[in-house]
């Protein structure tokens, strides 16, 4: 049986030291890490009116963060702005599994800089400072992948 080593000898004296340096106290604190890259806003002014649609997107709809996913049919999408806010939905129907509609937009969000917020059982939630994403989806009922897809966007 190997021997063991008892932990800290109790009479030892204990020393100052450590392998990383104590910070300079007069060096200014920007100097210590580098800075954070801020996020910008995803939409611009000035915002779209308004407005839904059944069966197309909306005009003003913003494709580039939440168009439907490939291959997929719209159901309805709405906009609704006020001031330097905008909520957007989208609700569309698809032959893809949920998978693939969730790593679509997982994909999609993550490459403009969106944090995953934690999703909820079997949807996706991502957000910034100027945007919050989400994806739920409908229970399955013979008809395809039917799913929502959720934002509110600040201009500034």
């Amino acid at each position: 049986m190997p021997e063991t080593t008892p932990g800290p000898v109790p009479e030892a004296t204990p020393t100052t030291g450590s392998e990383v340096p104590d910070p300079d106290p007069t060096a200014p604190p920007g100097n210590r890490l580098p800075p954070l890259p801020q996020p910008s806003p995803l939409v611009d002014p000035p915002l779209p009116a308004s407005a839904s649609a059944s069966g197309t997107l909306v005009d003003g709809f913003p494709r580039a963060i939440m168009a439907p996913a490939p291959g997929s049919d719209v159901i309805t999408s709405a906009i609704a702005t006020d001031g330097d806010r905008m909520q957007v939905t989208l609700v569309a129907r698809s032959d893809a599994s949920a998978d693939d509609v969730r790593a679509h937009y997982s994909t999609l969000w993550a490459s403009l800089g969106l944090t995953d917020a934690g999703s909820a059982p079997g949807g996706a939630s991502f957000s910034h400072s100027f945007a919050t994403l989400s994806l739920a989806f409908s229970p399955p009922g013979g008809t395809g992948t039917v799913y929502a897809v959720y934002g509110v966007f600040r201009s500034s």
